[in-house]
C-alpha cells in the first residue's frame, strides 16, 4: 500500500494549484511542499485507518485538488486503499464538539507523523524556511501563529526520518520551506 502512495501521479494536482487562473496560484515549491504533505497523510491513513486523522492545511488543500477530478481520486482511492477514501470537512469551529473534535485528531496526526517520518507536520506559515534555525513545533491549540522553519524533501525523494523503513526515508536532498 506504502509504494503505491509513491507511486501515485499527482502532477496534474499540483499543476491544477499553481495555477492563476481557477488555481491557488502557489509556486512549484510550495506546490511540492503540500504533496509531500499529503502522501504523508495518506501513508498514515493507510498505516492507522481507523485513527481520526486531521491533515494540515497543505495537504488539505492538495486533497481539495486531487478530489476535483472526481474519476481519479475514485480510481486512486481504489488502487491504495480498496475503497473510497471519504473526506469530512470540518465545521471550522462553528461547533464545540467539532473543535474539540479537531484539535485532538491534529495532535494525533502530529504524534503519528513525528513517529513515522522522524519530523513533525509542516505548520502553515509565510514565510520562506532558514534551514540554519531550529524548528518549533506549531502550537495545536491554535494559540500561536508564527513563521516555523522547517526542512522538507521534495516528494519523490526521501525525507529526514529516524526509522529506515519509513517511506521516503533518510538520506535525501532536501528543501528548505515554509508557507
Amino acid at each position: 500500500m506504502l509504494r503505491r502512495i509513491e507511486a501515485l501521479e499527482l502532477d496534474a494536482v499540483k499543476h491544477r494549484l499553481m495555477q492563476t487562473e481557477g488555481g491557488a496560484d502557489w509556486d512549484a515549491q510550495r506546490a511540492d511542499a503540500a504533496e509531500l504533505a499529503y502522501r504523508r497523510y495518506l501513508v498514515l491513513r493507510a498505516k492507522y485507518p481507523r485513527l481520526d486523522l486531521s491533515p494540515t492545511e497543505e495537504a488539505d488543500a492538495f486533497w481539495h485538488a486531487h478530489i476535483l477530478d472526481t474519476r481519479k481520486y475514485a480510481r486512486d482511492c481504489r488502487w491504495v486503499f480498496g475503497r473510497y477514501l471519504h473526506h469530512v470537512p470540518s465545521q471550522h469551529g462553528n461547533d464545540v464538539d467539532d473543535a474539540s473534535r479537531q484539535r485532538a485528531a491534529a495532535r494525533r496526526m502530529a504524534e503519528l507523523h513525528e513517529r513515522e517520518f522522524g519530523v513533525p507536520p509542516m505548520p502553515k506559515t509565510q514565510c520562506l524556511a532558514d534551514p540554519t534555525r531550529a524548528w518549533e513545533p506549531p502550537d495545536l491549540d491554535g494559540d500561536r501563529v508564527g513563521c516555523d522553519p522547517i526542512v522538507w524533501a521534495s516528494p519523490r525523494t526521501a525525507v529526514p526520518s529516524r526509522r529506515k523503513d519509513a517511506p521516503w526515508g533518510a538520506g535525501s536532498q532536501s528543501m528548505a520551506y515554509c508557507m
